[in-house]
């Protein structure tokens, strides 16, 4: 299955895309509606642009972390719906053929 090596796979950074892969649907849920009640006007802390899979993982390793409350990030994103297929990112990487997917 895989073609390629771990070290390889790191620089990539496709280590932590699989080491976190499914740690942003708890994010997504969570922040969905706080996101509809969020004002243009507040102020945050932590400003990350995408919330796909990586955006949301981020978000959720740093209130993990426990140094930012989940209301001090702001995740800028235009879609309403997060889609995550755990072989999109193998087909990014090249380990998967997107017909596999």
């Amino acid at each position: 299955m895989f073609h390629r090596s771990v070290r390889s796979l790191c620089a990539m950074g496709v280590g932590a895309g699989l080491a976190f892969a499914g740690t942003s649907e708890f994010l997504v849920r969570e922040t969905h509606a706080l996101a509809q009640e969020q004002k243009a006007s507040e102020r945050h802390k932590v400003l990350i642009v995408g919330g796909g899979t990586a955006g949301t993982t981020l978000a959720n390793q740093i209130v993990n972390k426990g140094k930012i409350a989940q209301n001090e990030i702001a995740i800028v994103e235009p879609s309403s719906v997060h889609y995550y297929q755990p072989s999109w990112t193998m087909v990014a990487a090249g380990l998967y053929r997107k017909e596999a997917s």
